[in-house]
């Protein structure tokens, strides 16, 4: 098949697109980076560190205040049995980690353990904590999307 018959072969097929969600932030040194975390949570879950992270309660109030985290969203991830785990990378930017999917999730687990812990049904002596899949470094990396790739950018 030549070059002129493959593409009026191709003109017949569907086009087809590809979304997944991307997260931006600014990296260190105010680098910005942007990461593809559809393919990222489908690795995670074959392949990626799962463990737990301390629930910062000074982290969920700015993602409050900011408006990061609708509470429509969080409403409904109260009322799931089994939320997924967090996407946590590590050493991505000057503050150190990132949660980069599932920030509702994290705010929703934290208004669960206080609203335990108002009640007096938290348990004593343990921290509150939220499943994570954690990324290192050379983990994070393969998932970056180069500038050159995006989308709708300018």
């Amino acid at each position: 098949m030549n070059r002129h018959e493959r593409r009026k072969a191709n003109r017949r097929l569907p086009k087809i697109v590809v979304t997944s969600e991307v997260y931006e932030l600014t990296g260190k040194g105010g680098k910005p980076i942007s990461l593809n975390v559809g393919p990222m949570r489908l690795w995670a879950e074959k392949h990626a560190e799962r463990g737990t992270i301390p629930i910062e309660f000074d982290y969920i109030e700015r993602l409050l205040k900011d408006g990061a985290v609708k509470e429509d969203r969080v409403q409904a991830i109260l009322r799931t049995q089994n939320p997924k785990p967090v996407l946590l990378c590590r050493a991505i930017n000057d503050d150190g980690d990132e949660i980069v999917d599932g920030n509702h999730t994290y705010v929703a687990l934290g208004l669960a353990w206080s609203l335990a812990h108002r009640d007096g049904t938290a348990p004593e002596g343990i921290a509150p904590r939220a499943r994570a899949y954690v990324f290192q470094p050379k983990d994070w990396r393969r998932f970056v999307i180069p500038t050159s790739h995006k989308v709708g950018k300018s």
